[in-house]
């Protein structure tokens, strides 16, 4: 009898309970996207700092916690440093980073949700000289971690459309493997309730887990 209490109990516990370690991912870097400057042009470019640090803080929390030291993260873009794209890069680069990807939202403050989605690096950008080239490298990896990213971010908003699409944005210059920038809400009620920054980083995780496995 108490067999099948215990089985109950583990059927219902959250997600992270089942969640599965890496195998072909050792270093991820995540680039919580936002420069402190921002924060002097545009009010709510502090909001949007401190949310995607939220989601970088539970993501790599979750990662250390189902894999130990066998994955080290790197978070690249802490609230006391202001790297350009070309240092975040090299550091990237220097780490021999399995995987990067920067955290973004939409204008806070705007009640804005049209623009979430997965962005990747397009290839057309490729700088032509350059053989540190996440777009020039690695586009068929790219298109598989986006389409798991993009089943993720919808996911965490099921009520809103998510796209995923190819754009040229600098963020991801010099960066040399697979890469994509996710662009989140840090407005309304899906971020403002309670464990969202939980749920969010173990979607995330999850969607990585079934990235490296195909």
């Amino acid at each position: 009898m108490l067999f099948w209490f215990f089985a109950a109990l583990f059927a219902l516990l959250p997600r992270a309970a089942h969640a599965v370690p890496l195998t072909a991912t050792h270093v991820i870097v995540l680039d919580a996207g936002h420069e402190p400057e921002e924060g002097l042009i545009r009010p709510g470019a502090s909001q949007e700092k401190e949310f995607c640090q939220k989601i970088a803080a539970a993501l790599k929390d979750i990662i250390e916690r189902e894999n130990g030291q066998a994955v080290a993260v790197l978070i690249i873009s802490p609230a006391d440093k202001d790297p350009r794209q070309r240092e975040k890069a090299a550091a990237a680069n220097q780490a021999e980073g399995d995987l990067y990807l920067a955290i973004h939202a939409v204008p806070a403050g705007t009640g804005q949700t049209r623009g979430l989605g997965i962005y990747l690096p397009d290839p057309a950008d490729a700088p032509a000289r350059s053989w540190r080239s996440s777009a020039r490298n690695f586009s068929a990896n790219n298109r598989r971690l986006g389409e798991q990213l993009k089943t993720a971010l919808q996911a965490i908003y099921p009520e809103m459309r998510v796209f995923a699409a190819s754009a040229p944005l600098y963020l991801f210059h010099g960066v040399n493997m697979p890469a994509a920038a996710i662009e989140a809400a840090a407005d309304g009620t899906v971020a403002a309730a309670p464990g969202f920054f939980e749920r969010a980083g173990q979607a995330l995780y999850d969607a990585i887990t079934v990235f490296e496995k195909k």
